[in-house]
């Protein structure tokens, strides 16, 4: 079985410089043979014997060389070929030999996690013997560790046996040069989640979750994590504010502040602006415009 070697790569490099220079050559001298013939066709036109008779001549001279370059063109390119199959042919056998021996690895690898298994199994049919003499629920696991002792043994001889026949096939080219590879297992993307901003409720207020589809609510007075385009909704409407703005701090500081949800429909939402649905539909003058002005200056502060 030939390996790889470092020589066999030459080889193949100036094989393929050979075939190459050729090919440059041969072109060459087809050019010049066009150039030639349209110079013959100028001088038979214009009468010029003497000139001609010397184009004609080289025109012999290169045709003669076109004929060399292609029979050595076909010499080289069967040359290459042959190196080509032979650094294959290595690179396969290099492959089939690192093949082979991590089967004999596998083996080894196999035949020292049995021998653990077993050991492990003796272990825990010995313990569950002792505990089942008082306590029944123990027999069956017993029971368990014996038989299974007594499966495994036989089923690594049967794997050791196939892994033999499979490594001659390797070596002898009746099976791939590669074992398969276990498919690596996927990772799972973290998802990005939308940007949200922390606000201060002055009000029940409710929002569909964008990433679930779930209606979320944040009682009055109480903090929320709210999606960024209805939290600035949530602003303007004066329902809300940034947690750490100059009001909601002012009122958290004189009605408290915490995680509280409230009912859905006892929620103003942030996105229809509809009121929750017992309340009355109109607010007092007052109210709205107090309402009003604090989202106004809260928006221009958040910069919505």
């Amino acid at each position: 079985m030939k390996l790889f070697k470092s020589s066999d790569e030459k080889k193949l490099k100036a094989a393929r410089a050979s075939r190459d220079g050729l090919r440059d050559r041969l072109a060459t001298a087809e050019g010049e043979m066009l150039r030639l013939g349209a110079e013959a066709e100028r001088l038979a036109i214009a009468g010029d014997d003497a000139a001609l008779e010397e184009i004609e001549r080289q025109r012999d001279g290169v045709r003669a060389r076109i004929e060399t370059l292609t029979v050595a063109l076909a010499t080289a390119e069967q040359r290459l070929r042959g190196h080509e199959d032979e650094v294959a042919a290595a690179a396969d056998n290099k492959a089939r030999i690192e093949t082979a021996d991590e089967i004999e690895a596998l083996k080894a690898e196999l035949l020292v996690r049995e021998e653990s298994f077993q050991t492990a199994s003796q272990g825990l049919q010995t313990i569950t013997a002792r505990i089942g003499v008082f306590l029944l629920d123990a027999v069956p696991l017993e029971r368990f560790a014996a038989a299974a002792r007594n499966e495994v043994g036989p089923a690594v001889e049967m794997i050791i046996s196939m892994m033999d026949a499979h490594r001659k096939a390797v070596l002898n080219g009746s099976a791939a040069p590669r074992l398969p590879q276990l498919d690596p297992a996927p990772v799972a993307e973290p998802n990005a989640r939308a940007p949200v901003d922390r606000l201060y409720a002055y009000r029940n207020i409710k929002w569909l979750d964008p990433e679930t589809g779930e209606v979320r609510t944040a009682a009055k007075y109480s903090t929320a994590d709210v999606p960024r385009a209805l939290a600035c909704l949530a602003i303007e409407r004066g329902w809300a504010d940034l947690l750490l703005s100059e009001r909601a701090q002012r009122t958290a500081a004189a009605h408290g502040n915490g995680v509280f949800w409230a009912l859905a429909e006892d929620c103003y939402d942030i996105e229809s602006g509809a009121p929750p649905e017992h309340a009355v539909a109109a607010q007092t003058g007052a109210e709205w415009f107090g309402d009003s002005v604090a989202g106004m200056a809260s928006v221009t502060e958040r910069g919505c």
